[in-house]
């Protein structure tokens, strides 16, 4: 059975802690031997692992150079492209959706008293609770597939809120480039498939028929000619100094699929759910 600590969320204060007496002989070298694991609900396996050198990011002026670590590499930044990578994401934020709670918290018991773990409960099983507490559609997993595209299909988002007219895409943790990055392509090109193909709107409109009625797919089909945000809700811990942020790269991500999107006529909006440590 494991013999190491759980933590529902990690940062480099936890690391360097755990470290005790062995931070002043770290190396390099044991930073990238050193793993984080993830495991998910039920699951006494990790899902995912990587290595410390590989979670790190950050960024750092020298010599009057600014410089950003991303998943192990090190990258020099022009510092008014980095201002203005900034100010576009201070523009995109908005205000906390009152009725998206935190995610609750599982305890779940191992073998043994230590092995114990507090984790947030799944994104899956989160947005499904929302959209019951709240009257939002739950379109997780609801999948829209048209001839003209190859693949499974593709989520219009995870919670719809028609009253609201928005999409609302919800990722756990803002601390992964690559898992931000990607939510906010997800969200780009569900609204470019809702923009580009006229199937892709009715087939929503089915899903919603389908799921929850004539009445809520008729209000949905006349909703849809006004204008619409796409909403990114990211769960997360405050950073140290008590506000939110995501890494630069990422924000990157977001500016370019930010203008893709406002393009198309919609909003973009970002948001955050506070998540509390321990």
């Amino acid at each position: 059975m494991r013999g190491f600590p759980i933590f529902t969320d990690l940062s480099l204060e936890l690391y360097r802690t755990g470290l005790d007496g062995r931070l002043g002989r770290l190396t390099l070298e044991d930073v990238k031997k050193h793993t984080v694991a993830a495991y998910g609900e039920n699951e006494d396996k990790p899902s995912q692992h990587w290595s410390v050198h590989r979670a790190l990011v950050g960024s750092l002026v020298l010599d009057g150079e600014r410089y950003a670590l991303n998943e192990g590499y090190w990258y020099r930044v022009d510092e008014r492209f980095k201002a203005a990578a900034d100010a576009n994401f201070t523009r995109l934020c908005g205000p906390p959706d009152k009725w998206l709670r935190p995610l609750r918290k599982t305890i779940q018991p191992g073998q043994k008293t230590q092995s114990q773990k507090t984790l947030y409960q799944s994104e899956e099983m989160y947005t499904a609770e929302i959209a019951q507490e709240t009257g939002y559609f739950l379109l997780d997993q609801k999948l829209i597939h048209i001839d003209d595209v190859a693949g499974r299909g593709m989520e219009a988002c995870d919670l719809l809120d028609i009253e609201g007219r928005r999409f609302i895409h919800v990722k756990k943790s803002s601390r992964q480039s690559s898992v931000l990055s990607h939510l906010f392509k997800q969200g780009g090109n569900a609204a470019q498939m809702l923009r580009k193909y006229e199937a892709f709107r009715t087939g929503l409109i089915d899903v919603v028929r389908r799921e929850y009625g004539e009445q809520a797919a008729d209000e949905l089909e006349t909703a849809l000619r006004e204008k619409w945000t796409v909403e990114f809700q990211i769960a997360d811990i405050p950073r140290e100094d008590g506000q939110h942020n995501i890494p630069f790269f990422s924000k990157l991500t977001l500016r370019d699929e930010a203008r893709n999107i406002e393009a198309m006529d919609f909003a973009v909006r970002v948001g955050f759910i506070t998540l509390t440590r321990g």
